[in-house]
């Protein structure tokens, strides 16, 4: 039966450091120090470096999280004007989701959405010919009396603008303002 302590360590040599991590030996000859490693700074090196590469994806997956909204068809409106094609998109039901982002991140998140919307408007066989999309993102806050979205008193976060290239459509123009979503 042990009386406390399962394992004792040696007892120290004269002249060894107190630190019982790592152990410096001084040569007397050579004025430079040499560091040992002994058996217990292992433990300590891997628990950090299992550390780092646990947390390293987790801090790569939290910097990719731009991702697009779900808007429904009822807060899509899409009319041509000119040789340009106008999107409104009543975001409405995601306020709360866009006001708990920062500024930047609800930039990138509504350029991600108007991406994805353009896109899906522009493979529309009603839309096809246009190569310029201009999204609207907007909060619409009331109805009128037949229950319908009342335009009239929306709330306009910004514009911003897409031209398709080929297969790829990329951001011509970039009129967002964040502060209106507060």
């Amino acid at each position: 039966m042990t009386s406390g302590r399962a394992h004792r360590r040696p007892a120290r040599a004269v002249g060894e450091p107190r630190s019982h991590i790592c152990r410096l030996e001084i040569l007397s000859l050579v004025p430079h120090a040499k560091l040992v490693w002994t058996e217990r700074m292992w433990k300590p090196l891997f628990a950090c470096l299992m550390t780092f590469f646990v947390s390293l994806p987790m801090s790569v997956a939290t910097a990719q999280t731009t991702k697009a909204l779900d808007v429904a068809r009822s807060n899509i409106v899409a009319a041509p004007r000119g040789e340009r094609l106008l999107m409104l998109l009543n975001l409405q039901p995601d306020r709360d989701k866009l006001r708990a982002l920062s500024a930047d991140e609800v930039n990138s998140t509504l350029v991600e959405t108007g991406k994805r919307y353009a896109t899906e408007m522009l493979s529309d066989e009603r839309y096809k010919s246009y190569a310029t999309v201009e999204v609207i993102f907007a909060f619409v806050t009331s109805m009128d009396e037949y229950a319908r979205p009342n335009y009239g008193g929306m709330v306009k976060i910004g514009t911003v603008s897409f031209k398709r290239e080929g297969a790829e459509i990329s951001v011509t123009a970039n009129n967002l303002d964040p502060k209106t979503i507060r």
